[in-house]
């Protein structure tokens, strides 16, 4: 199906080319209406996957990006609302349960934060994001050899992940393994040399403050 596709396309776009000057004009027009008119159905993202949903009630990757829209425009409880309902249609899909337990650890609920998000890595073995939010939670709660897993587990998947890196580091050098807290270290400020986080990070590790920036 791709390949005649992909033959026909310049086909396909050389024929407005032959059409009289006033027939291109009015396709021009036309198309111009119509992305003017799905503008206005769909004015954010959230009501672009609401359509979605109404289309597809059971999309739960709709489910998932409705949840982040409302969070987005500060709607919690709405976003909590959508995650929820995704995972009542698939308890299994993984991104559901590391936004809610992103959102749980924003709210300072770390024990339970951690419960969910080791649901997200046991659900999405491969998902990055989900075993360095778990990291993050693990290492607020003093778990920090638990953590150092969870964030090495996150650069595996995802080298050029820098929160996973400085998460990393400060997993080590909580256990006292300061010379491997050094060498993640290095790979946060290679990939985020401004992450003011893995620059305070570098102070408590090295002792050193972060050489002046050159503009």
């Amino acid at each position: 199906l791709f390949l005649p596709l992909l033959f026909a396309a310049p086909l396909l776009g050389g024929i407005p080319v032959r059409l009289p000057r006033p027939l291109r004009v009015g396709l021009f027009l036309l198309l111009v209406l119509l992305a003017w008119s799905r503008g206005a159905v769909y004015r954010d993202r959230e009501s672009y996957q609401t359509a979605v949903i109404d289309s597809v009630p059971r999309d739960v990757a709709a489910w998932n990006d409705l949840g982040l829209a409302r969070l987005d425009r500060g709607d919690i409880d709405g976003a909590i609302e959508a995650w929820n309902r995704g995972l009542a249609i698939d308890p299994r899909y993984s991104r559901l349960w590391s936004n809610l337990g992103a959102h749980q650890m924003r709210s300072g609920d770390f024990p339970r934060a951690a419960v969910t998000l080791e649901r997200a890595v046991e659900e999405g073995p491969n998902n990055p994001i989900a075993h360095c939010n778990l990291g993050h939670a693990l290492l607020r709660l003093g778990h920090h050899a638990r953590a150092a897993r969870a964030y090495e587990r996150a650069t595996q998947l995802a080298p050029g992940m820098s929160p996973a890196w400085r998460g990393l580091a400060h997993a080590l050098h909580a256990q006292g393994r300061r010379d491997e807290a050094g060498s993640a270290l290095e790979h946060a400020l290679a990939l985020d040399p401004a992450d003011p986080l893995a620059q305070r990070l570098r102070e408590t590790i090295t002792g050193e403050a972060a050489p002046p920036r050159r503009d």
